[in-house]
């Protein structure tokens, strides 16, 4: 029995061992498979990972200039915001000039309009005086009559 038992227990370890080496030999060509999937995962993520960092670059320069854009448009702003100024400032001066000229052609017309008055009535009395008959009297005085 107890050579029953040695030969079991030989048995049982060699059957032992060989499941160890084909356990052994599977490990392996896992292995062999996880290093060929790693290189081929490292050799396809180096060139995305510098074009990550590529476009993390681009980003941080564009953050950079966003700033000096922001600014250049602030000053844009200004400038529009000054030029609409000037430009009211400009159309309330055209207005008080538009005042100033009614004004003057307003003085201008009445003034205008007393000198002809003033111009017939001088010309009428003209006329009148033109045309005027007098008389001298014995002590020389003149009278006027109508004839």
């Amino acid at each position: 029995m107890n050579s029953f038992f040695l030969g079991i227990a030989v048995g049982a370890f060699v059957l032992l061992v060989l499941v160890f080496i084909v356990v052994l030999l599977e490990l392996k060509k896992t292995i062999k498979g996880l290093k060929a999937f790693i290189e081929n995962t490292d050799r396809s993520l180096k060139p995305a990972l510098a074009e990550f960092q590529e476009a993390l670059k681009e980003m941080k320069n564009f953050v950079e200039h966003l700033d000096e854009i922001t600014e250049d448009i602030k000053g844009f702003t200004e400038s529009v915001r000054e030029v609409g100024d000037g430009v009211k400032s400009m159309g309330e001066k055209i207005k008080h000039l538009n005042q100033y000229v009614e004004r003057v052609t307003s003085s201008t017309t009445t003034e205008v309009s007393a000198l002809r008055a003033g111009i017939q009535t001088g010309f009428l009395v003209f006329l009148k005086n033109l045309f005027k008959k007098t008389k001298t009297d014995s002590k020389g005085k003149e009278e006027d009559y109508v004839t």
